[in-house]
């Protein structure tokens, strides 16, 4: 077999990748050559930088993945990360790429994370297995490795039926309180998004994109079209919730749902039943709610999220994924990094507060996030 590795694919290469992984069922958009530009950018003491790896065997794909640099704040350290990847039909392809990889990335990568999109009850426990004889380390607890998922085959009001009581009643009281939830695939709709998701970040540990992630996602993802959407929730002229919807193949996946907390409104409801119904008007046959936590307990930070989730779909059994896998080959070079990213967010998050101080803002906001949390 052969090992590839290229800073750029040409238009043949795209297309050769995404015709092999349409033959793969353990496929993931992050791992879409349109999805490098959303991944690209950043400061440069934490450049994000893509990288496309292949492996062929007598010149047929059986392996592909894009696997993005970080630096560090530490000159010639640096992070790999392979979000749901790779992709591969093979798990000895994976063990062999692993040991190519391993001393290609040398002594600078600090840390290499791994999370092959693949579930558990269909050969996933063999691919854990593989990649802890290789000294990974599964982070379950950190990260979402399971999912809920909606059939959106059935028409409306058999998916509506479908849903917990409550969840039914809030969807409807939302209706009958005049808020509205509308695509907004725009700065106005990505800045709202932006600062929903900040909020919710002060009180749970959960990824915010950038506004210039947010652009480039609609560029080169939803490309005006059917590869996504953010929908607004309002109530008159105050927002209060958003959602981040993002569509591979035939399934819509709740990447963020943050809100904010206004009394007397059931704020969040609305706006997840207007994405599954814009969802299936674009022919998505599933809407993946996005994560959810096997772990957390009553009480926890998350568990309000889980219920919220569980409420869209009271008789799904979760799907359960191969966990990410991680190995940290300089432990106090890492330890040194987190603490330096956990202080420059601390810093910001401060300004931030003072800033809504100086011009009276101090919004009272919640989460009801994907449960998706930034790589440290």
């Amino acid at each position: 077999m052969q090992q590839f590795v290229t800073a750029s694919l040409d238009e043949g290469q795209v297309a050769r990748w995404r015709h092999f992984s349409a033959s793969l069922p353990s496929a993931h958009y992050r791992q879409d050559p349109a999805w490098v530009a959303t991944e690209r950018g950043g400061p440069a003491w934490s450049e994000r930088r893509p990288y496309f790896f292949s492996v062929e065997r007598n010149g047929n794909l059986c392996l592909t993945s894009v696997g993005v640099r970080r630096q560090l704040p530490i000159p010639g350290r640096v992070i790999w990360e392979f979000s749901r990847g790779p992709v591969f039909g093979d798990p000895d392809v994976l063990d062999e790429w692993l040991s190519w990889l391993e001393p290609t990335l040398g002594r600078a990568a600090v840390r290499l994370a791994v999370w092959p999109y693949w579930k558990l009850d269909e050969g996933g426990d063999e691919i854990e297995t593989i990649l802890e004889c290789r000294g990974f380390v599964r982070r379950r607890v950190q990260y979402g490795w399971s999912t809920l998922l909606v059939d959106l085959n059935p028409d409306e009001d058999e998916i509506l039926e479908s849903f917990r009581r409550q969840t039914r009643q809030n969807t409807y009281k939302s209706l009958k309180l005049g808020l509205s939830a509308s695509p907004e695939d725009n700065p106005r709709g990505w800045s709202t998004l932006h600062e929903l998701q900040v909020a919710m970040r002060a009180r749970v540990a959960v990824e915010a994109h950038r506004i210039q992630t947010l652009a480039r996602i609609c560029r080169y993802w939803f490309n005006g079209g059917r590869g996504g959407t953010v929908l607004i929730e309002r109530s008159g002229d105050t927002v209060t919730a958003a959602a981040l919807v993002v569509v591979y193949r035939t399934t819509a996946h709740l990447v963020a749902l943050p809100s904010r907390r206004v009394e007397g409104l059931p704020t969040s409801y609305l706006a997840v039943w207007e994405a599954m119904r814009w969802a299936k008007a674009q022919g998505c046959m599933t809407f993946d709610m996005g994560g959810y936590s096997l772990m957390d307990r009553a009480g926890s930070p998350l568990s309000g999220v889980k219920q919220f989730k569980r409420g869209f779909a009271p008789q799904s059994q979760p799907i359960r994924f191969v966990a990410l896998h991680e190995r940290i080959n300089d432990p106090i070079v890492h330890s040194i990094a987190v603490r330096a990213r956990r202080l420059e967010a601390t810093l910001k998050s401060t300004a931030r507060r003072r800033t809504r101080r100086r011009f009276g803002d101090s919004p009272n906001s919640h989460g009801r996030g994907a449960e998706s949390q930034p790589l440290p």
